[in-house]
């Protein structure tokens, strides 16, 4: 079945290989695995111009990673789509041609992910150290209840630290088959 495109929160549409070459920097074929985003390139490319990075900027610099002075610029991060043609406030023209994919709200770690779809009560956990490819939904298995908590706690931090805040009007409609588009 898919996905449908790109704007889940599933690796698969979160990863994205990066390439960068910066010879000055004298680091030759590593490959980080580390949790960089597109709001971090502006910060780097600061840093690395000995310009001061705004404190309004919520990316990170990525300068000390690639130079080997840190493992990680984060430990999670906030990932969120929401279904908009323009006007947030126009609800009939929001819902007059449902998008494929769902509103998400989701965090990330090193080890989990947690994807909360507003407005339906359905969420996902996996356990990314043990399943990559987020076949297995563990939100409700009895084993992961301290990592679901865990991660519950990481996604509250993450909207008090980034002031998120839900679109007054989230379009969740409903997908067919949402709970077993793996099968």
């Amino acid at each position: 079945k898919g996905i449908g495109d790109k704007r889940s929160a599933y690796e698969v549409s979160m990863r994205i290989p990066l390439l960068l070459r910066y010879p000055r920097l004298g680091v030759k074929g590593a490959v980080l695995d580390a949790m960089a985003l597109n709001i971090d390139l502006a910060p780097t490319l600061l840093d690395f111009a000995g310009v001061r990075i705004p404190k309004a900027m919520q990316g990170r610099s990525w300068k000390a990673l690639l130079e080997g002075r840190a493992d990680k610029v984060r430990d999670a991060f906030l990932y969120e789509y929401f279904f908009s043609y323009g006007d947030i406030t126009d609800f009939e023209a929001q819902t007059a041609d449902p998008p494929i994919t769902p509103d998400i709200a989701a965090v990330r770690t090193d080890r989990a992910k947690l994807i909360k779809y507003p407005g339906r009560n359905w969420v996902e956990l996996f356990d990314l150290a043990k399943d990559p490819y987020e076949r297995r939904n563990v939100a409700a298995v009895p084993e992961y209840a301290a990592l679901r908590t865990e991660m519950e706690r990481v996604f509250q931090q993450q909207v008090r630290e980034t002031g998120y805040q839900l679109p007054p009007k989230a379009v969740s409609p409903p997908l067919d088959g949402l709970e077993d588009w793996r099968k």
